[in-house]
């Protein structure tokens, strides 16, 4: 699943579903589980355009409350951000429907490879919620983001950003 353009027009930073089903207790895996928006199973990748070459950027746990939804990349090109599956859903839980996410913010470096490097972690409010990444402010100072962690309730999502130097937090 495609989610963001590289601002060169070069890469293409994709959710890339893992091939392997492992046997769980408690969660038969099914494709659906999968799903953009839904993000478990998958991982970031970056793609050459012109499909010479794809290298993963994460490696997360293969397990249903593992998993990757909405991301951004700056516009500079030098930080990335993802909401990070961290807690499977449950689904008689408005605030955790989808599941609990935080969110991730790393600077974005090529070396021989791409990667991540300098990864943070912000989990609004120190509450399980569902984060979801949108986009960066064009200094790379803000992230704008929706998120439960004040209403509790998945239809019920304001509009927050996040200070990334401070950790500071508004509601829009």
């Amino acid at each position: 699943w495609p989610e963001e353009w590289h601002p060169s027009g070069k890469y293409l930073f994709c959710y890339i579903e893992k091939a392997e089903y492992v046997k769980e207790k408690g969660h038969k895996r099914a494709p659906i589980d999968a799903i953009p928006g839904y993000g478990a199973y998958t991982d970031l990748w970056l793609l050459r355009t012109d499909s010479a070459a794809a290298w993963p950027l994460t490696h997360l746990p293969n397990r249903y409350s593992s998993g990757i939804i909405h991301a951004a990349i700056s516009p500079d090109g030098t930080k990335f951000a993802w909401s990070e599956r961290v807690r499977a859903p449950k689904f008689t839980n408005k605030n955790l429907a989808a599941g609990a996410y935080v969110i991730r913010v790393a600077d974005f470096t090529w070396d021989t490879l791409p990667k991540f490097t300098n990864i943070k972690t912000y989990q609004p409010g120190d509450v399980s919620a569902l984060n979801e990444v949108e986009s960066f402010s064009p200094d790379n100072k803000w992230l704008l983001f929706y998120s439960t962690f004040e209403s509790g309730n998945i239809i019920q999502t304001p509009i927050y950003i996040l200070d990334l130097e401070s950790g500071g937090i508004k509601k829009l």
